[in-house]
């Protein structure tokens, strides 16, 4: 994928994760679970902090500890979505991370076409 493609494949997921984003800094706001610990902190209480990142600073398309928490929450909708169950059998991140996007933008049409 082209940088740009992956940068609004990630602003993409940050938005179905429903991340913050702060317009002050033009920045998502991502929990503490997916930080890496190298980013400064966004609030300084230790047991609860979070960084605050731009698409291209996220590492959706690069660590499966950013990607799966994704995928479980597509999963947890309960809809049936072949390739997303091909990409995961074949533990490919790229292949799965493509598969997270094509989901999301066909389920955010389909929200949008029952008015929700």
């Amino acid at each position: 994928m082209k940088e740009e493609e992956i940068i609004e494949g990630n602003k993409l997921i940050a938005e179905f994760m429903e991340y913050e984003y702060d317009e002050d800094i033009e920045r998502y706001v991502t929990p503490h679970s997916i930080c890496e610990y190298d980013i400064e902190p966004y609030e300084s209480e230790p047991d609860d902090w979070t960084c605050a990142l731009t698409p291209d600073q996220m590492l959706f398309n690069q660590s499966w500890d950013w990607l799966m928490p994704v995928v479980k929450k597509l999963q947890n909708l309960e809809i049936e979505f072949f390739r997303m169950n091909d990409a995961l059998i074949e533990a490919e991140i790229d292949n799965v991370y493509v598969a997270v996007i094509v989901f999301i933008k066909w389920y955010n049409e389909q929200e949008m076409q029952n008015g929700k």
